[in-house]
């Protein structure tokens, strides 16, 4: 009988398992463009290696490549990283964690999609294997000092800070809804 390759729990019943684990989780997220001919192929083959570790979190799977949002067990954490590298596609894959850890996400979901990042542009109109470099933090540094350098920060620009008045004149909803975006923002933030 073929395994199912999805989450069969319901909410209630993933929390309780989250909430009895006893070992530390690792958030991290990762993307990759790169060419995948059958991503159903490689989302089952993902779903049976890592619900066999115990990861969750929500991966998307296109033929332009994969972008991930996990949260892994700590004492797997190595093989997971093995199983990254045995690909050639996935292998020395930069991961991007979590600068506050929690319990981010109660199931495993990895889904096909169209596209990992929604641009709508046609595939005619951009070549994936055409990236530039990527600077650790020296190298940027030393490519700054080029005069000819430009930089485009796609970070959002500050929120500014409502003043105890204006916070004083707010209702409960608009506080509420404040607080939201903030918090929003950070994990997006967190996540870039």
């Amino acid at each position: 009988m073929k395994k199912k390759l999805y989450n069969q729990k319901n909410r209630s019943q993933l929390k309780s398992d989250l909430a009895a684990e006893k070992f530390s989780r690792l958030t991290c997220s990762f993307y990759r463009y790169v060419k995948i001919d059958n991503p159903n192929i490689l989302r089952d083959k993902l779903y049976k290696e890592w619900v066999e570790l115990n990861v969750l979190g929500r991966v998307y799977v296109a033929e332009e490549g994969i972008n991930a949002q996990i949260s892994i067990p700590e004492p797997v954490f190595d093989t997971f990283i093995g199983l990254l590298n045995k690909k050639d596609y996935l292998a020395n894959m930069p991961l991007k964690y979590a600068v506050q850890e929690g319990l981010s996400f109660i199931k495993l979901a990895v889904r096909v999609k169209k596209e990992i990042v929604a641009y709508n542009i046609p595939n005619e109109e951009y070549n994936m294997n055409q990236v530039g470099k990527h600077l650790n933090s020296s190298e940027f540094n030393k490519v700054l000092e080029n005069p000819d350098s430009i930089v485009v920060d796609t970070n959002p620009p500050p929120r500014p800070v409502p003043t105890q008045a204006e916070l004083d004149e707010m209702d409960l909803n608009s506080l509420r809804g404040y607080r939201n975006l903030l918090l929003a923002e950070t994990d997006w933030m967190a996540n870039s």
